[in-house]
């Protein structure tokens, strides 16, 4: 594709030096019959340049048919990677969320471990409500 979408005469003959020495070779042996069986009239000298011509329209539609279909495929595979390349962002942008909310859990899970730690030591000090010295005074209160 980037040879034929290049513009670059010499480039393009390599690639379609193939077809184009099929199409040559073709004519010339249409010309050697023509030159062996024909007569020398200008019916058959006319035809014989009208081949010619004939190869070379026939390599300019070869050249502008391959240039319309990669710049095609070219149009294609562009669409195609911007597809791939959506994809995956949106993958990513996915997985990042599905971690974000992980590691969010596990903050979480942190935190209340570290306020029931909290709660079980403050509950211990004493003179605070529920702690070992309020029960006891409760307690005891009931005894006299």
């Amino acid at each position: 594709m980037k040879g034929i979408l290049s513009g670059n005469a010499e480039q393009i003959t390599q690639l379609l030096s193939p077809q184009i020495s099929a199409e040559k070779k073709g004519v010339q042996q249409d010309q050697k019959t023509n030159a062996m069986t024909g007569g020398r009239s200008g019916g058959t000298a006319a035809g014989n340049a009208a081949a010619g011509d004939k190869v070379h329209s026939d390599i300019t539609n070869l050249v502008g048919s391959l240039t319309g279909s990669a710049a095609s495929g070219l149009t294609s595979v562009g669409a195609n990677l911007l597809s791939t390349g959506v994809s995956g962002s949106s993958a990513s942008f996915d997985e990042a969320k599905t971690m974000q909310a992980q590691r969010a859990a596990q903050i979480n899970d942190i935190v209340k471990s570290g306020a029931s730690v909290a709660a079980g030591v403050i509950g211990g000090l004493p003179g605070s409500p529920g702690g070992w010295q309020d029960l006891a005074s409760n307690a005891l209160a009931g005894q006299s």
